[in-house]
């Protein structure tokens, strides 16, 4: 079973799949660890389209960026404020 915190309890019930990430990504939802709007098919349709190199120039990342930093915020995965990061040296590269 997957529990993301000691403080709560599994996430996940018995049976269910945890490496499947669409099913994972369900669990998340059911147990309150995502709470957004994301939208886990486009997301999907996205780098599916991103691996064939099928997105036109044109295609609105920004969104969909949006979307993916918030989601990853709330996992904790990204627990910050990159705005709040100064600025990279180039020199580091």
């Amino acid at each position: 079973m997957l529990t993301l915190n000691h403080r709560r309890p599994p996430v996940s019930k018995e049976g269910e799949n945890t490496a499947d990430d669409r099913q994972l990504f369900r669990i998340l939802r059911r147990g309150g660890y995502i709470d957004t709007h994301f939208d886990y098919d486009a997301f999907t349709d996205f780098v599916y389209r991103a691996l064939e190199k099928d997105l036109p120039r044109s295609f609105p990342f920004e969104p969909l960026l949006r979307d993916i930093e918030m989601l990853m915020a709330q996992l904790g995965v990204m627990p910050f404020d990159e705005s709040s990061l100064p600025p990279e040296d180039p020199r580091t590269f």
